[in-house]
């Protein structure tokens, strides 16, 4: 007796939720959580701020970060989170202090220009 070839696709009532392919394939984000969304809205308002200060378009902020303008526009929305070494690039970026994208409570000390922040202490010397 020969056998039916398997269909494509599984029946829908046997798909599972969770979709192992789709997921490594990048189809599902992770959720952020709702700090992770106040903080990345934050940010995101700082650098679209600090950007208009400057008179500067996305693409010259993210040609300076090395990201594309979606992704700038993305931050600037809250929309995705931004990892640490991306906050460092947009701050350099933008010429100012990490701690200026984190608000007046961020750490002092060197920015990604090199520059000492007025918040750190003075240098012994």
């Amino acid at each position: 007796m020969p056998f039916a070839p398997r269909p494509a696709t599984p029946p829908p009532s046997t798909v599972l939720p969770f979709d192992r392919k789709r997921f490594e394939l990048g189809a599902f984000e992770p959720a952020m959580s709702q700090a992770g969304d106040a903080v990345a809205r934050a940010i995101g308002k700082r650098i679209r701020r600090r950007r208009r200060e400057l008179g500067a378009t996305l693409a010259e902020i993210a040609r300076r970060a090395g990201v594309s303008y979606q992704q700038v526009q993305r931050f600037e929305c809250g929309e995705t989170q931004i990892s640490a070494a991306m906050v460092w690039k947009l701050a350099a970026a933008l010429g100012v202090g990490v701690h200026d994208l984190f608000g007046e409570d961020g750490p002092a000390g060197p920015s990604p220009s090199g520059k000492t922040h007025r918040s750190a202490p003075p240098a012994a010397g």
